[in-house]
């Protein structure tokens, strides 16, 4: 918990923007927020949430959580670096490398934290993998896949996914939505050049965005990834292979499970972090970025990073053949 009680504001109280908000409120943050949805403003209302304009709540807070669209991200950005505050921007951090570099810099030369809303560093089976492969315990890096295979209308029934952000051919689609891929492998294996990539937008699901999309990436360490990502499988399938030389090892995201295999096959070592709730992985990286900006630290997964891993997603689509802003 907070000890002494800091404003923090949230621009955009959607799904995950709510979470965010709500998570602040249990760390004992004073929680502002702004969204233009009355029904959201009210449901914030009544678990003691304050509502303001975009404005007031970034003048009034230390620093701000930006979870508006994702189309909205860099201009809201912009506002927050401009007044001299913090910011936790949510995935992706845009839909455009424009411009983005000199917001770096701007809030480079105003001492200013700007952290990166990519959770799936804060998995505890994830964690524990990074760590494992730091150690040498795979031996040499040879490969990881990332997979996510999900059905787009079971995410939230009550909306229709056809009129939601995931819908947009330019500002949404599975590479955007499933970013976090992008990124973890960054996080586990290293920097890597996107060296081939194709996506589909099908007619299965009445959306003119990409909802499918397989990728191929080169690590400098000489590793090779594989990305694939749905919308339209079931059931869910979210896991993380990687290989190396000393072994194997296989995450379960969705059940938090790591297992590590060694060259004969046996099970060497199986941990379970269910007992965790996802949640906590949420308010880990809210908590992470607090204390960054507290002791004058680098936040943990800063905006350079956002920006190479937005890099990396802008390449694959236009290796597809997507539309795109830029």
């Amino acid at each position: 918990m907070i000890q002494d009680s800091t404003t923090v504001g949230v621009i955009g109280l959607g799904s995950i923007g709510f979470r965010h908000a709500t998570n602040l409120q249990a760390l004992g943050f004073d929680v502002v927020a702004h969204d233009p949805s009355l029904p959201q403003q009210e449901r914030f209302k009544a678990q003691g949430g304050r509502i303001a304009t975009k404005q007031e709540v970034i003048d009034e807070s230390l620093w701000v959580v930006i979870a508006s669209p994702s189309q909205y991200h860099k201009a809201d950005l912009e506002n927050v670096i401009s007044a001299s505050k913090h910011a936790f921007v949510e995935k992706p951090l845009s839909h455009t490398l424009s411009g983005l570099e000199q917001l770096a810099n701007d809030a480079r030369k105003g001492g200013l934290c700007i952290g990166m809303g990519l959770n799936m560093r804060h998995n505890p089976a994830i964690k524990l993998l990074h760590n494992k492969i730091t150690n040498g315990e795979l031996g040499d890096a040879l490969w990881g896949r990332y997979w996510l295979s999900s059905y787009l209308p079971d995410w939230r029934p009550q909306n229709d996914y056809r009129q939601g952000y995931a819908a947009d051919p330019k500002t949404g689609g599975i590479i955007f939505d499933a970013i976090h891929g992008f990124d973890v492998m960054h996080y586990l294996l290293g920097d890597y050049a996107v060296t081939s990539a194709q996506a589909v937008c099908s007619d299965i699901l009445d959306i003119p965005s990409d909802d499918c999309a397989d990728i191929l990436c080169r690590h400098e360490n000489g590793a090779t990834t594989t990305l694939h990502m749905d919308f339209m499988s079931r059931p869910k399938t979210h896991t993380i292979t990687v290989s190396g030389t000393a072994g194997r090892a296989e995450i379960d995201i969705s059940n938090r499970i790591l297992k590590i295999v060694d060259v004969t096959g046996a099970v060497t070592n199986e941990q379970s972090f269910a007992h965790i709730p996802v949640n906590e992985d949420y308010k880990e990286e809210l908590r992470h970025f607090h204390e960054a900006i507290m002791d004058g630290a680098p936040a943990p997964c800063g905006i350079d990073e956002g920006i190479k891993i937005l890099d990396r997603a802008i390449t694959a689509r236009r290796m597809a053949g997507l539309p795109h802003a830029d």
